[in-house]
């Protein structure tokens, strides 16, 4: 089964080259622009994983987030919140935590760690269905 990951980031560089490592993992990938727009997308195509930049114009990443964990369908997606800046308060911690951030990723980042990254997540996340299946 191929793993579904959509990216969310205004800098369409960034996107072009996650989405062009992530294909060649063997993913399928979508992009969207901005928070609103990766919204829309999720409404008819169901991502496994969620790769979103926090600072985005029109909805933000962290409120994408939110919007996904009010939604049934959408609220165990794990997300990747790509940030600039690495300045990590507590507050701000306690607000991924709040959100289910599976995973937080400063810019520049590696690709290569980044796919790491996202297979880990993805393959604790199968892990964790099986578990549930079979309590």
């Amino acid at each position: 089964m191929t793993h579904r990951i959509l990216i969310c980031d205004e800098q369409p560089h960034v996107t072009r080259l996650m989405s062009l490592k992530l294909s060649h993992a063997g993913y399928e990938v979508h992009t969207a622009a901005d928070g609103e727009a990766a919204w829309r997308v999720m409404q008819d195509w169901i991502p496994d994983l969620v790769i979103t930049d926090e600072s985005l114009l029109r909805l933000s990443g962290q409120e994408l987030v939110a919007r996904m964990r009010q939604s049934a369908v959408l609220d165990r997606i794990p997300v990747v919140l790509l940030s600039a800046s690495e300045i990590c308060d507590i507050t701000n911690r306690a607000r991924l935590a709040q959100l289910h951030v599976a995973e937080q990723v400063h810019k520049p980042f590696s690709p290569r760690q980044l796919i790491e990254d996202v297979q880990q997540i993805l393959e604790l996340e199968n892990t964790n269905r099986l578990e549930s299946v079979s309590a």
